[in-house]
């Protein structure tokens, strides 16, 4: 959708991100109105969130989620119900809270139980890692803040600790304090008298970050002239890593499909994006389409499952026409 509709269908109420032509998304229009946002990462069920959004109809909410059994089970609820604030977006809430949002436009943004990844080599799966409170501190409004509910008391120090390191002003962690409203799995821990840790993180001083997309997207493609192009060179390049000069933007080349055809090609694709040296990534994957136009080779993205036009989407095309022309 790009701009509002009424709810015809469950699908309605995805917001299908990776089709729009400019970004941070305007939220005013999707929803036909500028009631305040609230965003949860990891939206699960919608359980949590779709509670909310019964009891306060002044206000709009997102929801993160890739689980599509997850979505799909949340979409048949919404809909019955006919409940009209709220959104679903399946991509990664780390990216999508960064390149979806414009400065200062959230109030509010919740973690609810997120996984709790250990320190080690995992530790950049958490949610919660220094590049996404920089992106809090440019996306939340002046009295934005964080809202975090875990039983591991270390993700929720760990939390309290680098939120206030940051420029947050971190309340007190409460320990199985008071909540708006409990999700089952919340009441499942406390009956076996497992403790739940809340953390408040208010929004300190204003900074900005690097975004991944631009504001206005310009389809990527390359064209290679038949005469200079070697297609068997794919071949013998896939599964290398391809990586820019900064290193910043990275592609795997998996797989090629040849068409019925010998003068079209399918290149299964995986991209990395990373950013805030390096402390951020974000993996796409998704297929390059590669066809005899005229007298060149075009080199384009597969529009079926088409990804967001990121830096390293951009680099995928120009080093498969770098790899054709070799």
């Amino acid at each position: 959708m790009t701009a509002s509709q009424p709810i015809h269908h469950a699908f309605d109420y995805v917001v299908k991100a990776n089709e729009y032509t400019a970004y941070p998304l305007n939220w005013q229009s999707i929803f036909a109105n500028s009631n305040p946002l609230t965003v949860e990462i990891g939206f699960g069920n919608g359980e949590y969130t779709l509670e909310l959004a019964r009891k306060h109809k002044d206000r709009n909410f997102i929801g993160f989620e890739t689980s599509q059994g997850a979505v799909f089970k949340t979409l048949r609820r919404m809909f019955s119900e006919g409940i009209q604030n709220v959104r679903i977006v399946m991509t990664d809430g780390r990216f999508g809270l960064r390149n979806l949002f414009d400065d200062d436009s959230i109030e509010c943004v919740i973690l609810n139980f997120p996984t709790p990844w250990s320190k080690g080599k995992h530790f950049r799966r958490r949610v919660a890692v220094p590049d996404f409170f920089k992106t809090l501190q440019m996306v939340l409004s002046s009295n934005g803040r964080l809202e975090l509910a875990t039983d591991v008391v270390n993700y929720a120090v760990d939390c309290y600790e680098m939120s206030k390191a940051m420029g947050f002003y971190p309340e007190p962690i409460l320990i199985n304090g008071p909540r708006e409203m409990m999700t089952r799995f919340e009441r499942k821990w406390r009956s076996y008298e497992r403790n739940i840790h809340t953390l408040t993180c208010l929004k300190g001083e204003k900074t900005t970050s690097e975004r991944l997309l631009e504001r206005s997207v310009i389809m990527p493609h390359e064209k290679v002239a038949l005469a200079q192009a070697a297609p068997e060179n794919i071949s013998h390049h896939l599964n290398i890593s391809q990586k820019s000069a900064s290193e910043n933007e990275i592609c795997v080349f998996k797989a090629l499909y040849r068409g019925m055809e010998t003068d079209s090609f399918l290149i299964k694709t995986i991209s990395i994006d990373r950013y805030d040296q390096g402390e951020g990534e974000f993996e796409q994957h998704y297929t390059i389409d590669m066809y005899q136009s005229g007298t060149d080779w075009m080199i384009k993205l597969d529009p079926i499952n088409r990804p967001f036009i990121t830096p390293s989407v951009r680099f995928s095309i120009r080093s498969l026409a770098k790899i054709l022309k070799s």
